[in-house]
């Protein structure tokens, strides 16, 4: 496995339930949450900032969480 998809796995593992949680009580509809979740996580395979760096990673993932939501 390369170093890029195991970071992507372990940020998925560790933060997809608590940002599904975010996304859903914004949007209450599972379809949408499920669509931008995958943008969010599309995002971060792009951004080796998040994937590579623990620092400040949750706040990443927050405000690419934010942009796809205002853009809905």
């Amino acid at each position: 496995m390369t170093q890029r998809k195991e970071a992507l796995e372990s940020i998925y593992d560790t933060h997809n339930l608590w940002l599904w949680n975010i996304i859903y009580g914004n949007l209450q509809n599972e379809r949408h949450t499920e669509e931008v979740i995958t943008l969010v996580f599309k995002d971060v395979w792009k951004c080796d900032q998040v994937l590579f760096t623990k620092d400040r990673q949750l706040i990443a993932l927050l405000h690419l969480c934010r942009n796809k939501l205002t853009r809905e």
